[in-house]
């Protein structure tokens, strides 16, 4: 402690001579040392202390229903469940840099048991490599999905950005393969509620729906063994799964139309 008998003179003594000093000299902490409290003529405490440190402050550690809010876009960097943003953030930084976004919250659902691991959320992916219907539906039921239906105005769009400007028309889950005419998607058995028809030329032998890369992607109903693109939906919990198999593998949330892009181990 830096001590001192007048202005004009000055001295330093270690913290175990206080007691000694203190009734003789006045005392003032030294650097590094402004949490020094111990009172004069205290002779049963000695405090010792070195300089601060400061660090990060960790997250917290609020993983309740196996995430606490890890499920939800924050706004900001990170979430309350610890060991939930240590696992999605090793993968993408950006959650814990930038802002736990959309993309944070749906990798959260899928890797970090929310709720026992029973929350996911639907993926709009297209495969770009070339197949005809029926192997676009096996390749998607690998990964818990099927060739995308589409019952909305917000789910046909997504598909045909996803579709971009390839000449190469794509499939999706609408047929009547099973009674000509009555066409039905492939995941429910339902007939649609919702269409975007170009035309309809339901001829016998043309029974599978795509969409038609020179109209626009609008639909049109073509022979099932022709090689098109594909449109899955699949479940975010088997988007790595999908993405180590698939190479050219695309996906959208479906719910708010971002781009799902991310790092799998």
């Amino acid at each position: 402690k830096p001590c001192s008998t007048s202005r004009w003179a000055y001295y330093q003594f270690p913290f175990s001579e206080y007691q000694s000093v203190c009734n003789k000299y006045t005392c003032l902490p030294g650097p590094g040392n402004s949490d020094f409290s111990e009172t004069c003529g205290d002779t049963t405490t000695t405090t010792t202390t070195t300089a601060t440190t400061t660090t990060t402050a960790a997250p917290s550690d609020d993983c309740d229903q196996g995430c606490g809010d890890c499920n939800q876009a924050q706004g900001g960097p990170g979430c309350s469940c610890s060991s939930c943003q240590a696992l999605i953030c090793d993968a993408d930084p950006y959650c814990c840099d930038t802002e736990w976004d959309d993309v944070c919250r749906v990798a959260a659902l899928a890797d970090c048991s929310c709720n026992g691991g029973d929350e996911s959320e639907s993926l709009v992916c297209i495969n770009q490599d070339l197949h005809d219907m029926p192997t676009h539906e096996i390749i998607a039921g690998e990964f818990n999905g099927d060739l995308l239906s589409i019952d909305n105005e917000d789910t046909n769009g997504i598909a045909k950005s996803l579709a971009g400007t390839d000449r190469t028309g794509v499939w999706i889950g609408l047929n009547d393969r099973d009674v000509e005419g009555e066409l039905v998607w492939s995941d429910s058995d339902e007939p649609p509620t919702f269409t975007d028809f170009w035309r309809i030329r339901n001829r016998d032998g043309r029974d599978c729906v795509h969409l038609h890369s020179s109209r626009q992607y609008r639909w049109n109903i073509n022979r099932c063994n022709l090689d098109y693109r594909g449109l899955y939906r699949l479940p975010s919990n088997s988007y790595c799964d999908a993405l180590a198999d698939i190479v050219e593998l695309e996906c959208v949330v479906e719910s708010t139309g971002q781009d799902y892009s991310r790092t799998c181990f």
